[in-house]
C-alpha cells in the first residue's frame, strides 16, 4: 500500500493558546481493495501540552504512539474502539519547550493505514527559557466509551463504589456548592483521568475533600490554632483551607506546590460517599474546564455521559457557587477565592483582619472559568440606565433578578433575590443556547462571590452606564 498523506493541519491562533487540529484524511486503498477512511481526530493544545485522539469510526483502529522529548522516549500500542478517546499529557512542571509525537495507524485486522507526526513547540514554556527541564515526562489514559450509571445515594453500595475504584475511574457526586468529579487521593490513574476528562491544566491544583478530622490529619503537616477555629465554626461547609501538605501527598494534586486545599462538604450525599470510600478524595467541579460548573446531575451528563461509570444523585446542591478559599500559610491570611462564607465572618471568628488578596495560585483562580456559549457582558447602572442601553441591543438576551428587571425585553429570570441568583447562576449560563439572541447582558449584584464568578463568565466585560447612556 502506498504511503498516504494524513497530516493536513489547520491552525487557529489565540492570544496565548495555539492549537493544532490534525485531521487524518485521504482515501486508503491497496490495489483493488479499498479501506474505509479512519475517522480519527487528533487535537493538540500546546498551552497545556495535551494531545487528544478520538475514534469516530464504526470500527476499531490500532495506534502505535511515539513520544520524544528531552530524556523521554516512549512508545505504546493501543486499540481504539468506536467512541473511545486517548488523552496524552506531555508536560513538565517547569514548562516544556518541545517534543515530537508520531502515530502509526492500523486497521483492526492489522492492515497498515498510514502515519502522521508533528513537531510541537510550546509557546507557554518560552517563559521558562532559563529553567529548561532536564526530563520531559508524560502520562496517558484511554477513556473507553461506557454506559454512565446514574444512581441514588440511598441505593449505592460499597460494591458499586469498589467497582468504579477497580476501574481507576472518577465518580461524579453532588456537594452543597456544585457537583464534583472525585477520585481517591492515592489513585493516581483516576486523578489523571480527571485532568483528561475535564481538559484541566496541570498547573491548576485540586481541593481534597474529607469527612472527619483523621482525614484532614492524613494530608496536612499540622493544623494551626486558627485553622482549628475555622474548622470548628465552618466545617462541614463551603470553606476551603490552604495548609502545608504532607510530602506523601502526590504533587499532581497540588500542582507541585507545598500546600493543599482541604474542605469538608456539608452535603449528606458527599459525606456518605466519603465514608463509603473511607479516605480523602480529590474533587474539582464536574464540568469541562472553562464551562459553567454543574449544579444538577443533568449538567454532569451533558459533559461526561458515556465517559464516567457512575454519577451519584442524592441531596442536591443548596448554594450554587464554589467554596471560599483562605490561605492560612501566609501572614496575614488572605482570601484566594470569595464564596458564600465572607471575610467578615472569618474575621469575626479569628478576631483578626485578613490581608489583601494575593496572587497565590489556588483552585479556580487561573485559566478561563464559567464561560457560557454566548458572550456575556455585565452592566453597572440603575434600571432606567440598563433599559435605555438595551434599546440599541435589539434581539439580545438579558438575564437577572425578576424582582427588578422582569419588564425588560427578552428577559430570562434567574429567580427572585440574591440567594436565588447565586444558586441559579450556572444553570442559567448553561441554558443560554435555548434562547434566541447572540449577545447576553446581566446586571451587577452586591455579592463578592457571585460577582467573582460573573466577571469570569463575562471574561471581564463590564460596562459602567452613565446618565448619558
Amino acid at each position: 500500500m502506498s504511503q498516504i498523506d494524513l497530516s493536513n493541519i489547520t491552525e487557529e491562533n489565540y492570544e496565548l493558546i495555539e492549537q493544532f487540529y490534525i485531521i487524518l484524511t485521504g482515501l486508503l486503498s491497496d490495489g483493488e481493495n479499498e479501506f474505509e477512511e479512519p475517522q480519527l481526530t487528533i487535537e493538540f493544545d500546546s498551552f497545556d501540552s495535551e494531545l487528544m485522539i478520538s475514534n469516530e469510526s464504526d470500527y476499531a483502529v490500532v495506534l502505535n504512539v511515539f513520544v520524544f522529548g528531552y530524556s523521554t522516549t516512549s512508545e505504546w500500542t493501543e486499540v481504539l474502539l468506536p467512541g473511545d478517546t486517548i488523552f496524552i499529557l506531555v508536560t513538565n512542571v517547569d514548562g516544556l519547550d518541545s517534543f515530537d509525537v508520531g502515530i502509526d495507524i492500523y486497521s483492526e485486522d492489522d492492515t497498515y493505514l498510514g502515519y502522521t507526526s508533528q513537531y510541537i513547540e510550546s509557546k507557554f514554556s518560552r517563559e521558562f527559557t532559563n529553567k529548561r527541564p532536564s526530563n520531559a515526562w508524560f502520562f496517558y489514559a484511554i477513556l473507553r466509551h461506557m454506559k454512565t450509571l446514574v444512581k441514588d445515594i440511598r441505593i449505592v453500595t460499597k460494591k458499586d463504589i469498589q467497582s468504579v475504584l477497580d476501574q481507576n475511574m472518577p465518580i461524579a457526586f453532588p456537594t452543597e456548592t456544585v457537583y464534583g468529579l472525585g477520585a481517591k487521593i492515592d489513585d493516581i490513574e483516576a486523578i489523571k483521568k480527571i485532568f483528561m476528562l475535564k481538559k484541566r491544566p496541570l498547573k491548576n491544583p485540586m481541593i481534597v475533600h474529607v469527612s472527619n478530622q483523621k482525614m484532614i490529619s492524613s494530608v496536612v503537616l499540622n493544623i494551626p490554632k486558627d485553622a482549628k477555629k475555622l474548622i470548628k465554626n465552618f466545617f462541614p461547609g463551603p470553606l476551603t483551607l490552604i495548609l502545608k501538605k504532607k510530602k506523601t501527598l502526590n504533587s499532581l494534586i497540588t500542582a507541585n506546590m507545598e500546600t493543599v486545599g482541604i474542605r469538608m462538604p456539608s452535603n449528606k450525599t458527599a459525606l456518605k460517599l466519603l465514608d463509603l470510600i473511607g479516605q480523602p478524595i480529590v474533587a474539582p467541579s464536574a464540568n469541562v474546564s472553562g464551562k459553567p460548573s454543574s449544579t444538577n446531575y443533568k449538567h454532569v451528563l451533558d459533559d461526561f455521559d458515556g465517559k464516567i461509570p457512575l454519577l451519584i444523585k442524592g441531596e442536591e446542591i443548596s448554594l450554587g457557587i464554589e467554596s471560599t478559599i483562605i490561605d492560612m500559610t501566609v501572614n496575614p491570611y488572605v482570601i484566594l477565592r470569595p464564596g458564600i462564607i465572607t471575610s467578615d465572618q472569618i474575621e469575626k471568628v479569628l478576631l483578626k483582619k485578613l490581608g489583601k488578596e494575593s496572587k497565590t495560585i489556588a483552585p479556580g483562580m487561573i485559566y478561563p472559568h464559567y464561560v457560557p456559549s454566548k458572550p456575556l457582558t455585565v452592566l453597572e447602572g440603575d434600571y432606567d440606565q440598563i433599559r435605555n442601553f438595551l434599546k440599541s441591543k435589539e434581539g439580545s438576551i438579558f438575564i437577572g433578578d425578576s424582582l427588578k428587571y422582569k419588564d425588560i425585553p427578552n428577559f430570562v429570570s434567574m429567580g427572585e433575590g440574591k440567594d436565588q441568583l447565586i444558586i441559579n447562576l450556572y444553570k442559567t449560563l448553561r441554558s443560554l443556547d435555548n434562547y434566541k439572541g447572540e449577545e447576553v447582558f446581566t446586571h451587577v449584584v452586591d455579592h463578592r462571590g457571585y460577582m467573582n464568578r460573573l466577571m469570569k463568565a463575562s471574561e471581564g466585560r463590564l460596562i459602567k452606564l452613565s446618565i448619558e447612556n
